[in-house]
């Protein structure tokens, strides 16, 4: 599972952090990531992509 997250996210987003990482702890699967965007990834289409890329690869 990737929590995808930005560095300019919705406050509710921004405090769970450590608390969505917490609740996936036993999942081997789970991979936390953080990104320079903003909560819609407005003009970063090619940021969003990429890393999702990447991730599934």
């Amino acid at each position: 599972m990737l929590d995808l997250y930005s560095v300019d996210d919705i406050e509710p987003v921004l405090s769970s952090v450590k608390a969505r990482a917490n609740a996936s702890s036993k999942n081997k699967n789970y991979h936390q990531k953080m990104v320079n965007a903003d909560y819609f990834f407005n003009e970063k289409d090619g940021l969003l992509i990429d890393t999702v890329s990447t991730w599934l690869n």
